[in-house]
């Protein structure tokens, strides 16, 4: 059972982001922990492998209505509790998971694909105003002329978060 405590917590501020933009067709956005903050001082940080914590002391969560946010929950050996709180990310995710490995905290954000053409035009397959009435028409008629292909749906690269990002009270809304 994960520890639950009503004492302060102390919020994560330093951590790397990495999101593959998508170029391997890989739908997987990553947060690196590899300090947490010092109580006494905003200036100091603990390692991760100093920091004693083992999985069951790491909670991490999507929040919000579409799963567009992040909270993660950890609690060390010595009852410290720190958060990491992301309201808004750049897109809605479908889950994630956290791997406590000995130097550092991977959290692992798979991102939710969204079709191609609804994120930007500018990436779709635009073939002219010709083809897409020939569609359009074929639809009307009853004949799909799209050669049987669903509609796209493509893993979008989150622009890169920051600590100073989040401390600003969130993304994406200043």
């Amino acid at each position: 059972p994960k520890p639950k405590s009503t004492t302060a917590s102390t919020p994560i501020t330093k951590y790397m982001w990495d999101d593959d933009d998508g170029s391997t067709n890989n739908n997987i956005a990553k947060i690196h922990i590899d300090t947490l903050p010092s109580f006494n001082t905003k200036t100091s940080f603990t390692k991760w492998a100093d920091a004693g914590i083992s999985k069951q002391n790491v909670e991490v969560r999507l929040i919000g209505e579409n799963n567009e946010g992040l909270y993660a929950s950890i609690v060390t050996n010595e009852g410290k509790n720190y958060h990491l709180h992301i309201p808004k990310m750049y897109g809605e995710a479908d889950s994630v998971k956290c791997i406590v490995k000995k130097h550092k905290l991977l959290i692992k954000i798979t991102k939710r694909k969204v079709p191609k053409q609804k994120y930007s035009k500018r990436h779709s397959n635009d073939e002219g105003m010709w083809k897409s009435a020939t569609n359009i028409l074929g639809k009307i008629a009853g004949n799909s002329n799209n050669n049987g292909d669903e509609e796209e749906l493509v893993s979008v690269a989150w622009p890169r978060l920051s600590a100073s990002s989040v401390a600003g009270g969130g993304l994406g809304g200043g």
